[in-house]
């Protein structure tokens, strides 16, 4: 299986990647970091019908592309309050960390919307916005 798979190949491998996420309830923006976790780059866009559904995706990316850290966007309203869509993403960072043995972290993605349709003007951009997430995110560890 994908889970088999992601434990022998955190065993063999001691660089991984990190993933950013955009979390939808349609739609999961996905990056991913090169194995020096300096650079984030734009991955794919995953269209999902369900919660289960998208963190069975998420298992196969991450046991394909050596990845050993998840970090979601949690999309607080401009005042810093839960809205839907936060309650949502926070839903899905506790179905990853049932789910994969690997850290799974949630940073305020507040911005990242409005910079994602500067960068690109295309209407899919979510993975754009995972992008600005996992770059933050790095740029914060350095």
């Amino acid at each position: 299986t994908s889970l088999d798979r992601l434990l022998f190949s955190h065993i063999i491998y001691e660089m991984g990647r990190v993933m950013g996420i955009d979390f939808g309830i349609k739609k999961i923006g996905v990056a991913i970091s090169d194995e020096m976790k300096e650079f984030a780059f734009p991955y794919k866009i995953l269209k999902i019908s369900s919660y289960q559904e998208g963190v069975e995706k998420i298992i196969e990316i991450v046991s394909q592309k050596n990845v050993d850290e998840i970090v979601v966007g949690i999309p607080y309203n401009l005042k810093g309050k839960d809205t839907l869509s936060t309650k949502q993403a926070k839903k899905f960072i506790k179905l990853l960390r049932k789910s994969l043995p690997i850290p799974v972290s949630g940073i305020d993605e507040r911005m990242t919307t409005a910079m994602s349709h500067r960068i690109s003007d295309r209407r899919e951009d979510d993975h754009i916005s995972a992008y600005i997430i996992l770059s933050d995110y790095l740029k914060r560890k350095k």
